[in-house]
């Protein structure tokens, strides 16, 4: 990093010795003239005259520094008073000062860096943290301590770490103060949080819900007249407060360590506690006594002080800052983190994450647990209800009241205008309409099925049947028939039908079901059957009879047992095939969307305003002046329909949107309700408070349904498709068996020539088709091997 304000501070030096002051720069001067300006009485300047006058004789008995050179130090108080702080600089100047330490405060630093500029002497700082001094304005001014935009930034950052949308700030009404103000503005702008630049009226602040950010002058305050009585301890409680951050080494400790002999009868009090501020004083005139000795020796400054490396930037500012964030409880502070302008906050020492890369990332920012005021570890929400002041006004959007409550849905139009809390319900458009009850009648067991699915379903039972009995017919005399057309079609239609006994066993609700059917309906087909292709046949023809059986089953016993309702409408698609009126709530979006969104005309919109109006309305229907149906938030229905069985939702939810509270833009409040409705979803709060208050129904039968949902064909067009092909490629595949038995000869070994001959002659293999091939009864088996008695 670069040390280019030290090189500066040179460069002052050599302007001042070049005026007079030294008059040969090879020669170094035996004394050096150095002025400071302190509040004797000040919390800040007693312990900084002690740390001077320390840091001046560990200098001037220090051989390595200024070689011989001896800086001679003179004090002056000012007293907090600006006009002695000017006096007492003009007196230096006339001692031929090359530096000035001081002043204590930012409302001085701004008037004497003034006269410094003119004089061109450097003005060294300790405690002047107002951030406008590092301007251009004054090149002569060098901060040696934080700058305040840093101590904001942390503040901002705080603020921003908890939630908190809207702090109060109370600041001393000087220069140093607006412009602290202002750079804390600045920086919770970036955090996209909002100032109340209003004085503190009210006392009572201090318990719980309330939050309490000081910079360091508390910290500075504990440091140095710690302890403190218990009744100004009672008002700390619970405060975070800042402490500028001097990492640990040797040179502090062995600082620390010599402090209170420093200190004792320097007070009225015997001895007074180390605060940075005497740290950064101490530190101040060994940063001028090796800016000196630089010059002297035409050479770099590199050093490190009681407060650590001291290196700047080209603005003046310390190099990474970093402060402590400190929490006041009890009789004393613990440290819950650290900020730094590197990283953010975090509970790790700067030292160490300055081994790391940045990291500002909202995930890597981290406090430990703060005790709030009132003795408790819940965060405050950072808003509060007014005691004494104005009240809450409920309602929005233009910003005349803070909150609006109710049935407000969420929309994208609105949106623009507020902000909104998650939804505490979900809703969405549904279309309420009348219904009547079905009773079940004497064809009920025709419902389940649409008469598409009758009609194949009885097609493929032809089918099957058919496709047996040419498979069978030949060689299997029960499907013979001895010739009679008519006895073969019976049995070909009653094996086909038949499956429906063996598609459903006794044990069709058991584990081991379809193992069973198929087991036991093999054995029957062995004994009924010849060929093989009609046992593959059936064996997949009764895959599909278990799957419409089972389906038939369970629908029908849905139609007995479950309430049925009819209703006309079956949702939103028929209201816009409609011409039919239909029913809103007035004032509610639902007719924007119907008309905007849908393009349902305007001319058919009935608006309604109350729940005895919708069901006047249903009642009459379009006939009497009424509404076919009615268009409305699901909430407002469930309610609606718990007290009135005689209509019923119909179709789907059309739309997906919610309730929420809104607020105007960027209210805090907004994140708070939002936080606290997800808190209530996530333990089944809300859940339990809308089945209590709109789930309630007079109605006794709960199980009913607004329609009959008969089965499609389109359910089972596979399971048909698979049985197609199987009858398909069996008759292929049979007629293809047929045809190379025809060809054969059972004399000698045909030739491939003979058997094409053979079936060039079609009408005799049609008559070979439809003949009966005889078998010789084999008195061991139940069916001998016979010969074709067809005429080839």
């Amino acid at each position: 990093m670069t040390r280019v304000w030290l090189m500066v501070l040179v460069v002052f030096c050599h302007e001042i010795f070049s005026n007079g002051v030294v008059t040969n720069i090879s020669t170094r001067p035996s004394v050096v003239n150095v002025g400071a300006i302190l509040a004797y009485k000040s919390i800040i300047g007693k312990v900084a005259k002690v740390a001077i006058e320390a840091a001046i004789e560990d200098v001037n008995s220090d051989p390595t520094v200024l070689a011989g050179t001896k800086i001679q130090l003179t004090m002056q108080d000012s007293n907090y008073n600006g006009f002695l702080g000017i006096v007492e600089t003009l007196q230096f100047m006339e001692k031929d000062t090359v530096a000035i330490i001081g002043p204590l405060n930012s409302v001085t630093a701004h008037v004497i860096s003034q006269i410094s500029n003119e004089l061109q002497v450097p003005l060294l700082s300790y405690s002047a943290t107002d951030p406008t001094l590092s301007s251009l304005q004054f090149p002569f001014f060098v901060r040696t301590s934080q700058n305040d935009l840093f101590q904001m930034a942390a503040v901002a950052e705080i603020v921003d770490y908890y939630g908190w949308k809207e702090v109060i700030a109370l600041y001393v009404d000087d220069d140093y103060g607006r412009n602290g103000i202002v750079a804390l503005g600045d920086k919770l702008a970036e955090k996209r949080c909002s100032m109340v630049l209003n004085l503190a009226k009210y006392l009572g602040m201090m318990e719980s819900g309330f939050v309490w950010i000081a910079t360091n002058w508390l910290s500075t305050i504990l440091d140095t007249d710690s302890p403190l009585t218990s009744d100004v301890m009672d008002d700390f409680q619970g405060v975070i407060t800042l402490r500028m951050y001097a990492p640990e080494s040797k040179l502090k400790r062995k600082f620390i360590s010599k402090w209170n002999n420093l200190t004792k009868g320097k007070s009225a009090n015997v001895s007074f506690g180390l605060n940075t501020y005497g740290l950064y004083a101490y530190d101040t005139v060994w940063l001028l006594a090796h800016a000196l000795d630089a010059f002297f020796n035409q050479g770099g400054v590199n050093m490190s002080g009681v407060t650590g490396p001291i290196k700047f930037t080209p603005d003046k500012d310390f190099i990474n800052p970093a402060f402590e964030v400190i929490n006041v409880i009890g009789t004393g502070f613990r440290r819950v983190g650290y900020w730094t302008n590197y990283s953010g906050l975090s509970v790790l020492p700067p030292e160490v994450l300055y081994t790391k890369p940045p990291n500002r990332s909202s995930a890597n920012q981290r406090l430990y647990s703060v005790i709030w005021p009132g003795q408790t570890t819940q965060l405050p929400r950072g808003w509060a209800f007014s005691k004494n002041g104005r009240q809450l006004i409920i309602g929005v959007p233009t910003r005349v009241f803070d909150a609006a409550i109710g049935d407000i849905a969420i929309t994208t139009d609105r949106t623009r205008m507020v902000d909104f809390t998650q939804p505490y319900i979900e809703s969405g458009l549904v279309v309420v309409a009348s219904v009547k009850e079905l009773n079940s009648n004497a064809w009920a067991f025709l419902k389940p099925f649409t008469l598409m699915m009758w009609l194949v379903t009885a097609f493929f039972f032809l089918v099957i049947g058919g496709v047996i009995w040419f498979l069978e017919r030949r060689t299997n005399e029960e499907f013979h028939g001895g010739g009679d057309s008519k006895k073969q079609v019976a049995t070909a239609l009653w094996f086909s039908f038949s499956t429906l006994f063996y598609a459903h066993s006794k044990y069709s609700n058991g584990s081991l079901c379809f193992l069973y059917q198929v087991t036991s309906f093999l054995f029957v087909v062995e004994e009924k059957t010849d060929e093989p292709l009609t046992r593959c046949v059936l064996l997949i023809w009764l895959f599909v009879i278990l799957i419409i059986n089972s389906s038939y089953t369970a629908s029908l016993t849905s139609i007995l047992t479950v309430q049925q309702l009819s209703s006309p409408i079956k949702g939103i698609e028929t209201l816009i095939n409609s011409n039919d009126p239909i029913g809103y709530q007035q004032g509610s979006y639902a007719r924007s969307y119907l008309v905007e969104e849908l393009g349902i005309h305007e001319s058919r919109l009935v608006p309604l305003n109350s729940a005895e109006d919708y069901a006047k309305a249903l009642k009459d229907g379009p006939q009497r002046g009424g509404v076919v149906a009615v268009v409305d938030d699901r909430a407002y229905v469930e309610l609606f329909l718990s007290t009135r069985c005689e209509f019923s939702i119909v179709g789907q939810e059309f739309t997906k949107a919610g309730w929420g509270f809104a607020f105007p833009r960027d209210s805090p409040l907004a994140i708070d309700m939002s936080t606290a409705i997800l808190k209530l979803s996530e333990n089944g709060d809300l859940q339990r408070i809308h089945d209590k208050w709109l789930m309630r129904s007079a109605c006794t039968a709960q199980g009913t349904t607004t329609e009959v949902n008969q089965l499609q064909l389109k359910s089972f067009t596979g399971l048909f498709v698979v049985c197609w092909f199987a009858c398909l490629l069996a008759l292929i595949a049979h007629v293809i068996f047929l045809a190379w038995k025809f060809t054969s000869v059972p004399q000698r070994k045909s030739s491939i020539y003979e058997r094409l001959h053979k079936l060039k002659n079609f009408k005799e293999f049609i008559k070979y088709v439809w003949g009966k091939e005889e078998k010789d009864i084999d008195p061991g088996s139940k069916r001998g091997v016979g010969e074709d008695v067809s005429t080839h």
